[in-house]
């Protein structure tokens, strides 16, 4: 499943509500982190404030983290299928030689299925006013010196995120969302492992319906910091993005428009001939039909 971090899904199909492509946070989500996992929930008041906590078990996500180091952060709307592998862009020459040019996100690694299970819990508080906040606490437990055979590794990967949503009236909503956390792989050489990432990233994002349309800005910010022996500084990225959404319902089906602009700059862009800086802005529409 995916776990319950996300403001802008849902449904049982996970789909975007507001928009086409969700933040550069819940993207990463999609993607990356997608365990198997038990989980449970209870829920009570204390006076006029409401309390809902939630954890969970969690097994075969230990390489999480891995297309968030190679690549960076990104924006799109693809999610993990089950023991599908998803490539890496190219590497070089000395990190190819023990890592694999892909990663399955829903994978165990190392000896015995959950060996080392890692879990997750979220805490939502809702106050007498229209506003809940929730706090998420993310950590897969891995060995990041365990490896198969294939060169996949096991990534520590662990993040904390806060979310915000409040009412403004008149059908108005805002929601922020904020992630920061830290992936470790490989060995020790000396202080530091090979892979050590520091990750973080956040949005703002504003929705309210005109008559019988809704219309929806979001504003991203994401960064990444590398110190690990091998993966260092020519690794980070940075960068923001800014979308704005129209949709509309009729009966069985929903429209949406979409402008998406994303600018980030990567050092290492070069070695794969493109310039580190780079800026893309990309139309879209979409019709979801529903019943």
């Amino acid at each position: 499943m995916w776990p319950p971090v996300s403001l802008e899904h849902e449904g049982a199909d996970w789909h975007v509500k507001d928009s086409i492509t969700p933040s550069a946070i819940n993207s990463w989500i999609g993607e990356e982190v997608r365990p198997l996992a038990a989980e449970a929930s209870v829920a009570g008041s204390l006076g006029s404030h409401k309390l809902r906590a939630t954890a969970a078990l969690i097994a075969a996500n230990d390489t999480s983290g891995t297309l968030l180091t190679f690549r960076g952060w990104a924006l799109h709307d693809r999610t993990t299928l089950a023991f599908n592998r998803q490539l890496l862009p190219p590497l070089d020459d000395e990190i190819a030689e023990y890592q694999a040019p892909f990663t399955h996100p829903l994978l165990d690694v190392g000896p015995g299925f959950a060996r080392r299970p890692g879990y997750y819990a979220k805490l939502a508080w809702q106050p007498p006013i229209p506003l809940r906040v929730e706090l998420f606490r993310y950590d897969n437990c891995a060995d990041p010196e365990a490896v198969d055979d294939q060169l996949e590794w096991g990534w520590r990967t662990s993040f904390d995120d806060v979310g915000l949503v409040a009412d403004l009236g008149s059908g108005a909503q805002l929601k922020a969302q904020a992630l920061q956390g830290r992936t470790q792989m490989g060995f020790a050489d000396g202080p530091r492992r090979w892979v050590d990432n520091r990750f973080r990233s956040a949005f703002v994002l504003l929705t309210r319906p005109f008559g019988s349309i809704g219309v929806t800005a979001r504003v991203d910010t994401f960064d990444t910091r590398n110190r690990g022996s091998d993966v260092d500084a020519e690794y980070n990225d940075n960068g923001w993005a800014a979308m704005l959404a129209g949709m509309r319902e009729w009966q069985h089906f929903t429209g949406l428009v979409e402008l998406l602009h994303v600018s980030s700059r990567r050092a290492n862009g070069e070695d794969v001939g493109l310039r580190p800086r780079q800026r893309q802005t990309q139309l879209q529409a979409e019709v979801r039909m529903h019943w």
